[in-house]
């Protein structure tokens, strides 16, 4: 799961094999909801350790959008 800034929860399924590392179901609403765009620099913190960890999204850096 992730947490935006708002404190809102977004299911988010995070992908790892040897052909592909990143996020799949649920990323793009997640990225549409929060304004996201390319050239922005995120910073994903972990905040719990149960079943399912809560990650919280902050943006360190906006791109420059012309």
């Amino acid at each position: 799961m992730l947490k935006d800034p708002m404190k809102r929860l977004w299911p988010i399924i995070y992908h790892d094999s040897p052909i592909f590392v990143g996020f799949t179901a649920g990323w793009k609403h997640f990225v549409a909801a929060n304004n996201l765009q390319t050239g922005d620099v995120c910073e994903l913190i972990k905040e719990s350790d149960d079943d399912e960890p809560v990650y919280s999204l902050s943006t360190l850096q906006m791109s420059v959008h012309f």
